[in-house]
């Protein structure tokens, strides 16, 4: 567990996240589901569809509850689209993510553990890294035209979902994280 406020010091969370975020995506995409994948993604037919897609509001609300409980301060789960910074085109529509810290702040941690549903980002299963960063380096902002908070989530229609994917974590036996 982190101790103390490690947003004063994006690069002492992103050491400790980047390597954690990156299990927990292994560990979520082993359970991934028709049970937990966002509903209208089911009668998707196209291929190869990615086994990211319509997975990023329950992976996104698993990890939320996951992070609060390491007191990491403010985490948001955040609704919205990736845009590109140069033509303001959209690079992943209707996308779900997580910010630790100030909103406004340009130094805010960005944690995507579904950013590979994008072309853009293929290849790419994490992004965990500053705002600001992420905007220089990649090339697209990530806009929320939602945020809610751990406690917000309880009454959000992701909520039966992200119960199935708990499950079923817990279903892999020791050494599985959970969050109910």
């Amino acid at each position: 567990m982190i101790q103390g406020d490690v947003l004063g010091a994006p690069v002492i969370a992103l050491r400790y996240l980047t390597p954690q975020v990156m299990d927990y995506r292994f560990q979520l995409a082993k359970v991934w589901s028709d049970e937990t994948i966002y509903e209208s993604y089911l009668g998707l037919n196209a291929w190869p569809r990615r086994p990211s897609a319509g997975q990023c509001g329950v992976s996104s609300a698993w990890l939320s509850k996951v992070l609060a409980r390491e007191a990491l301060g403010r985490v948001s789960y955040c609704y919205g689209a990736v845009y590109s910074a140069k033509s303001q085109d959209i690079r992943l529509a209707d996308h779900c993510w997580l910010e630790l810290g100030d909103p406004q702040d340009r130094q805010r941690l960005v944690v995507d553990v579904t950013c590979d549903q994008s072309e853009y980002f293929l290849g790419l299963p994490v992004i965990c890294d500053t705002f600001e960063q992420i905007t220089a380096f990649w090339s697209v902002e990530y806009r929320a035209s939602q945020r809610m908070s751990v406690e917000d989530l309880a009454d959000d229609p992701v909520h039966a979902r992200l119960q199935k994917l708990d499950s079923a974590l817990l279903a892999l036996g020791p050494g599985a994280v959970h969050c109910v």
